[in-house]
């Protein structure tokens, strides 16, 4: 329930890497995705026909997709693999093959991958997009805004103003970056997280690490734009180096996040209490801890916990939401129920969607246990 489900990009970005976190569907697959969504029978089907016949190149392609849009990277890549072998010259097993590698953070594969793309054709601007994201976060700047220029001139020839205008925007913060100094760098990067442009923060904080590896604060804050990505791997790595630097209280209970996305509630759980260690007024932290006792079926430990964050932030719809939770396992259901309900209206005030849609499912289950 509490792993990390950050994978909107998965239809989108993911198969793309588009400019922009938030755009419509733009691979050619897409149709093939939103199927593997709505049928959870197709991956056996297309195991099924690869069974059949082992050289069947529409199946290797479509469920590496469907691996692409469940964050099955390594497998989306042994797919499109086949692909390749069947038809070397399949310009879209290499686009899909060198996303799945950069979602790996293997960018000297990726970027072998888009260099094969490009040279079979078709001229499509989400290649060249798809190379720009690539060597920019490889660090080649002035690579990276040839190709997001040449992507504008073959975005403008396709009709598509957004995805112009979001280039350009790209192409202006790349050209910028080598006149920020480390603080404008670092403050950049952060007000990008922020908006949700977690690839554009990662490109700025590599570069403030680039020209000062001892920047904690810059591995801190990476490690956040890592989480926002659903990489907690990365994030871990990030959240431990920013620890070695500064070991602040923020930097423990990120790190924390970070190890319950990958239920290692133990590691989770000592990072949280050195968090509140440093810094008893952290709602989050006692929130986090109370999700991991929740884990460990430490109920009455996890209420306790949410109350602390309760007190510090009355109005945390997702403090209640984790107390109903906790009080349901506990049996506690007209209390439970009290707090999804107080969960749902808080939510809904802060158009807290994805808390909402939680707390309304967890309701209908306690409801339909009448």
């Amino acid at each position: 329930m509490f792993k990390s489900t950050l994978f909107t990009i998965g239809a989108t970005l993911a198969l793309a890497l588009s400019p922009g976190l938030t755009m419509g569907a733009v691979a050619s697959a897409a149709a093939t995705i939103q199927l593997a969504q709505a049928d959870p029978n197709l991956l056996d089907a297309l195991n099924r026909a690869l069974d059949h016949n082992p050289d069947n190149l529409r199946a290797y392609q479509s469920r590496g997709l469907v691996w692409v849009e469940q964050g099955e990277y390594e497998q989306a890549i042994a797919d499109f693999s086949q692909v390749i072998r069947l038809d070397p010259d399949h310009a879209e097993a290499y686009r899909y093959r060198g996303t799945s590698y950069f979602w790996l953070r293997d960018y000297p594969a990726a970027l072998a991958d888009f260099d094969r793309a490009i040279a079979q054709g078709p001229d499509l601007a989400v290649v060249y997009f798809n190379r720009g994201y690539v060597r920019r976060a490889l660090g080649d700047f002035a690579g990276a805004i040839a190709d997001f220029r040449q992507g504008v001139h073959l975005a403008e020839l396709e009709g598509k103003p957004d995805t112009v205008a979001a280039a350009v925007a790209i192409i202006e913060d790349l050209v910028a970056l080598p006149g920020l100094d480390l603080a404008r760098l670092l403050e950049r990067g952060v007000g990008k997280i922020d908006g949700g442009d977690y690839l554009g923060a990662i490109a700025d904080l590599n570069e403030v690490i680039r020209r000062d590896s001892t920047q904690g604060m810059a591995y801190q804050e990476r490690g956040r734009a890592w989480m926002g990505l659903g990489d907690p791997e990365a994030a871990l790595a990030d959240f431990t180096e920013a620890i070695t630097f500064d070991p602040n209280a923020i930097a423990y209970q990120e790190r924390g996040k970070a190890y319950l996305s990958l239920d290692q509630f133990e590691a989770a759980l000592e990072d949280f209490n050195q968090a509140l260690a440093l810094d008893a007024t952290l709602a989050e932290s006692y929130y986090q801890r109370g999700l991991v006792q929740i884990e460990q079926g430490a109920y009455g430990e996890a209420i306790a916990n949410f109350n602390q964050a309760i007190t510090l932030d009355p109005q945390w719809g997702r403090a209640y939401g984790g107390r109903g939770l906790a009080r349901y396992h506990l049996g506690a259901r007209e209390e439970a129920i009290a707090d999804l309900e107080r969960a749902n209206a808080l939510f809904t005030e802060a158009e807290d969607f994805a808390g909402l849609q939680q707390t309304l499912m967890l309701l209908e289950v306690i409801q339909d246990e009448d």
